[in-house]
């Protein structure tokens, strides 16, 4: 009976350690699709000013980059696999579409990690899940190459629904206008305004987005 205690006592004490392990290397080691190996490159002043991905502007001096599937606006440390130095980014960009590089940092980014004269760099990147953005809805009713068009638009729409405003496009050759409604916190949402829009003539469509739309042009709001 002793004996039987014992056995059960040791095997108690094995669980638990293997648990209290666990947990700890858990907590010390994020999980794997958080992390990930590969080459970092980096770009800057031809690009300088023009849009990214989130519709941002370039600024080839801030801490920021561009991944291909990352979502925009999360934060990532990049560490310099030979020389350990480190910089935090914010992901804002799509990119490199060049096979066998994982990671394109912003020229403010790369100068901080020591990467500028080589070029590329064998990283390690570290995904912040904490500080991924809260994702928004826009409902894109219509787009107009005419402002008086957009105009009216808004207003026929804006009898039947609030928060209606026009965006025109920054970099299009020709003025775009969009004609857009929300931002709303779900795409259930989103959907339903799409459907309520359409007996009054538009098809549109839905729009993703981590941060907030501004209005053009003057006295379109």
């Amino acid at each position: 009976m002793l004996h039987y205690l014992i056995q059960q006592l040791f095997g108690y004490l094995v669980l638990l350690g293997l648990t209290l392990w666990s947990t700890a290397h858990a907590a010390s080691h994020p999980p794997p699709h958080l992390v990930q190996y590969g080459v970092a490159s980096w770009y800057g002043k031809p690009f300088h000013g023009r849009l990214t991905a989130n519709g941002e502007r370039y600024d080839m001096y801030q801490l920021t980059a561009a991944h291909k599937q990352a979502p925009l606006g999360i934060h990532a440390i990049i560490t310099h696999m030979r020389t350990g130095r480190q910089v935090r980014v914010r992901i804002t960009d799509r990119g490199p579409f060049v096979k066998g590089r994982l990671i394109d940092l912003f020229y403010g980014a790369a100068r901080q990690l020591g990467m500028v004269q080589d070029g590329l760099a064998p990283v390690m990147i570290e995904f912040l899940p904490d500080t991924q953005p809260e994702i928004t809805f826009m409902v894109q009713a219509g787009s107009y190459q005419n402002a008086q068009y957009a105009l009216a638009a808004k207003r026929r729409i804006g009898a039947s629904y609030p928060n209606v405003l026009i965006r025109k496009l920054p970099e299009s050759k020709t003025p775009i206008y969009q004609v857009l409604l929300g931002p709303f916190k779900t795409r259930r949402h989103a959907e339903a305004i799409l459907q309520g829009i359409g007996p009054l003539g538009y098809k549109g469509l839905i729009i993703p987005q981590t941060q907030t739309v501004s209005s053009l042009p003057p006295g379109s709001r």
